[in-house]
């Protein structure tokens, strides 16, 4: 599921079976057309030229339009037993040119196909409602385009192989945006985020993890420098208030200075709140789950109730939750 692909942020989930699906479609076509034991009945000879015509195989596969010598070939409509379909140009049997697809579960594809794999601009739509429309190339998502999840999630640049693979941008399902560049479906090498808040961190990832220097950029002007390890936050930290005053120290004497300042609290409490919000999103992906609800906890005692940051939190912690009861379900259920 491309979930992981793209998911540090969300748990919306991508739909992976169209590779399979095409593949099954290839090798019924290869079947149907190469294989003795499913003899047709048919209206065309492989001595026609050219016919326009009918072929039904035995298990109700049928096959309505213009053959060459036997084989499809021009434009007609396959309608296989299970009730999937394709419609559209034909070359010595298989799907080349312009066609539409459609599986018995109800995902289809439209665009242009090469030698029986989709090949060049077309648009997949998934039964869960999930849309990729841009490249192809053998049969892959490649090249530009974008990705509409079922929950709203948005991938907008360059895939490979099915992957975000180049530079891209994502906007998250709860608002927050990533731009910069993807290898393989998770995020490395430089990028920023936009939250929610309007706050804004630049900085490195490595295989999906903060890594590295990075810099947060808040509202109301105040400015964090940070080192990461592989997704753990180091002591190394520069705070600069807007009026230009500079701490050094760890998040924790961060927030312990914040905490004891209520002036302070109010005007750059929300800003500590996202560096342990950010650091928590991490420590999730390196499944540190204890440590990830510890680090939230640190931040929602810096936020109003009603803060939009707070409500992202919420969601988070729900999601631990559910994770964790589902995982201990599956180790009592027979």
């Amino acid at each position: 599921m491309i979930a992981d692909r793209f998911g540090h942020l969300s748990n919306a989930h991508t739909p992976t079976t169209m590779k399979h699906v095409s593949t099954l479609f290839t090798l019924l076509l290869v079947t149907l057309f190469c294989s003795a034991s499913t003899t047709p009945s048919s209206t065309c000879s492989r001595t026609d030229k050219h016919c326009e015509g009918e072929r039904v195989w035995k298990d109700g596969t049928r096959y309505e339009g213009e053959f060459r010598y036997g084989y499809p070939h021009g434009v007609g409509t396959l309608t296989f037993a299970d009730g999937s379909t394709y419609t559209g140009n034909f070359k010595d049997g298989v799907r080349h040119g312009e066609g539409r697809y459609t599986t018995a579960g109800g995902e289809t594809y439209e665009g242009t196909w090469l030698r029986g794999m989709k090949h060049g601009k077309g648009t997949y739509l998934w039964s869960n409602g999930s849309k990729y429309q841009g490249d192809f190339a053998l049969d892959k998502m490649s090249g530009s385009g974008e990705l509409v999840l079922a929950d709203g999630s948005r991938y907008t640049g360059a895939f490979r192989d099915d992957h975000a693979d180049g530079e891209g941008t994502f906007v998250y399902k709860n608002g927050v945006t990533y731009f910069g560049n993807f290898d393989e479906g998770k995020r490395n090498g430089s990028g920023t985020v936009t939250w929610i808040t309007g706050d804004i961190y630049s900085g490195k990832w490595d295989d999906g993890l903060l890594d590295r220097s990075g810099n947060f950029t808040f509202t109301n002007g105040d400015r964090l420098s940070c080192e990461w390890d592989q997704g753990s936050l180091t002591a190394d930290l520069t705070y600069t208030l807007d009026d230009g005053t500079v701490w050094q120290g760890s998040l924790y004497d961060l927030d312990a200075r914040v905490q004891q300042d209520e002036a302070l609290k109010a005007t750059s409490g929300k800003n500590v709140a996202v560096a342990w919000y950010s650091w928590a999103l991490q420590s999730v992906r390196n499944n540190r789950i204890e440590e990830a609800r510890a680090q939230f906890a640190k931040a929602r005692a810096l936020v109003k109730p009603s803060s939009d940051l707070n409500r992202l939190i919420h969601k988070h912690l729900k999601q631990l939750d559910e994770q964790q009861q589902e995982e201990g379900l599956s180790m009592v259920m027979p």
